[in-house]
């Protein structure tokens, strides 16, 4: 394209700026599709399933870190959507690799103090990075009732803020997401 052509396409917007706009966007698009992918894939049960979708737009880590991942790796012999199902497979196994340090914490924790009890779920508390070492977890007693901590400290392996006797596993999961931290400004 000739530079006149260029010239009256963006007439007063420097190169600098008009690179750093584009850019922008692209990025905010490349968001766009990589949330709607994970979304697909939770609702086809593709991977682990592991990636908090619904809070996923305000999660800038885990958007980060993919988007890194896919600068890295994208090619133009492959696809878009198997990049972007290749970085969805990254980001799933670094939240599970993550998780199963946390996961044997909590199991020893219980068999030492809460042998009544069977771990059912763990999940962070939060995805915003000074709250790297939070967790939720919940369990089954032995009676059959449903207890939730909403608070595991991983670097100090200390359960607080119990929920107890609660009815089933559902009322478990509504606590979690009422305690969820988001880190979006309310």
């Amino acid at each position: 394209m000739d530079s006149k052509v260029k010239d009256r396409m963006r007439p007063d917007i420097p190169q600098e700026d008009f690179d750093r706009i584009y850019r922008m966007q692209q990025r905010t698009y490349w968001e766009v599709d990589f949330i709607d992918r994970c979304v697909d894939r939770r609702m086809e049960g593709t991977g682990l399933c592991n990636i908090p979708y619904e809070t996923l737009a305000d999660e800038s880590v885990i958007l980060d870190t993919a988007y890194e991942l896919y600068c890295r790796w994208k090619d133009s012999n492959i696809a878009y959507n198997v990049t972007l199902d290749i970085v969805i497979d990254e980001i799933e196994k670094r939240i599970a690799n993550d998780m199963s340090e946390v996961l044997v914490q909590v199991e020893r924790y219980f068999a030492e103090n809460l042998p009544k009890y069977k771990v059912l779920k763990i999940r962070r508390k939060s995805y915003h990075p000074k709250d790297h070492y939070l967790y939720m977890v919940s369990a089954q007693k032995d009676d059959g009732t449903y207890t939730v901590w909403t608070c595991w400290n991983q670097s100090i392996k200390s359960l607080n803020c119990g929920h107890y006797d609660l009815p089933d596993e559902k009322v478990c999961e509504e606590v979690m997401d009422e305690y969820y931290f988001s880190g979006d400004p309310k």
